[in-house]
């Protein structure tokens, strides 16, 4: 069987976040998770939804929806007015993520818990919601699995999804700038690939580890 490992999304500036990759084990797959919401645009579907972004147009930006049996929704921004509102918390394969309020961005929504390994390991974590750059709201964790957490000041990096955990990316609190610095989302971690079996390890290509 054909084995393939999601990328993590790329974190953006100015924009919304990158889906991250399908991962997949033959014709059996996990679609990547939805990227979080930019300012009065939608939240993207994926295998979880991203978070939705602040807003200023009527209603509170919603989060991205996941898809059916794999995911969950991202928790839907706060609207409020210059320099005030929120984004949500990315949804993780366990848990919705949580909406954005006046005083905080949401929490990511906390992954799947998975023993396959022996030990009990969180998996796809959602990433965290921040506050507006000229706001009070305090900015988000990411969930349990991975999720990173949001930007907590304007001049600091927020947290990047863990690798090999379909781990999101946490928001950036501050819009303006080019991608790679404080004012770009942070990237998502990469996925991974799981195959319980007796005996010594039977593929081949790629990384591999016996666990």
């Amino acid at each position: 069987l054909a084995v393939t490992v999601g990328a993590g999304g790329i974190g953006v500036s100015d924009a919304s976040g990158n889906n991250g990759g399908n991962s997949s084990l033959g014709s059996v797959t996990a679609v990547g998770g939805g990227g979080g919401s930019y300012y009065n645009q939608t939240s993207k579907t994926g295998g979880s939804g991203g978070g939705g972004g602040r807003g200023d147009s009527p209603g509170n930006p919603a989060g991205g929806a996941a898809t059916p049996g794999q995911g969950n929704a991202g928790g839907n921004g706060f609207l409020a007015g210059s320099p005030g509102g929120a984004g949500g918390g990315g949804g993780g394969a366990g848990q919705a993520g949580t909406a954005a309020t006046a005083s905080a961005g949401g929490r990511g929504g906390d992954g799947r818990m998975v023993s396959i390994t022996g030990s009990e390991v969180y998996y796809g974590g959602g990433g965290g919601g921040s506050g507006h750059r000229s706001g009070t709201a305090a900015s988000a964790a990411g969930g349990l699995g991975g999720g990173g957490a949001a930007a907590a000041t304007v001049s600091a990096n927020p947290v990047a999804g863990q690798a090999n955990t379909g781990g999101g990316g946490g928001a950036s609190r501050n819009a303006p700038g080019t991608v790679g610095g404080a004012t770009a989302g942070a990237n998502g971690g990469s996925g991974v690939v799981m195959v319980r079996y007796p005996g010594g390890a039977l593929g081949t290509g790629g990384t591999i580890s016996n666990l």
